[in-house]
């Protein structure tokens, strides 16, 4: 993905991304390399040689909210998934998302 999309998941800036992802390269876990398509985007990947435990981390840490979705009922997962996004507006209303320096020391980037 591109340095720029990487901020916008992450909620930091351009510039913050762009020195994450320096430091990341230098410690050899992400590659870099020009769009082929847009010559002014960076595009950042997980280093091949640690993709595969990279994935196998996702997987296990991921496969908990999968078993539990599918005991849900389709209504339920529908009622979750409104819910979280009503959470998500909120948090985005606050600024939290975006700005996670003005969370609480302690309590991560869910406090207002």
């Amino acid at each position: 993905m591109s340095v720029s999309e990487l901020a916008r998941r992450l909620g930091v800036t351009v510039g913050t991304a762009s020195l994450m992802v320096a430091q990341l390269t230098a410690a050899g876990l992400t590659d870099r390399q020009e769009d082929p398509d847009d010559h002014r985007r960076t595009l950042v990947s997980v280093a091949a040689a640690h993709r595969a435990r990279v994935a196998a981390l996702l997987r296990r840490r991921l496969q908990p909210i999968g078993t539990a979705l599918a005991r849900l009922h389709p209504v339920e997962r529908a009622a979750l998934l409104d819910g979280l996004r009503l959470v998500a507006e909120e948090l985005r209303a606050l600024d939290v998302v975006a700005e996670p320096a003005k969370a609480e020391p302690g309590l991560g980037r869910c406090a207002p």
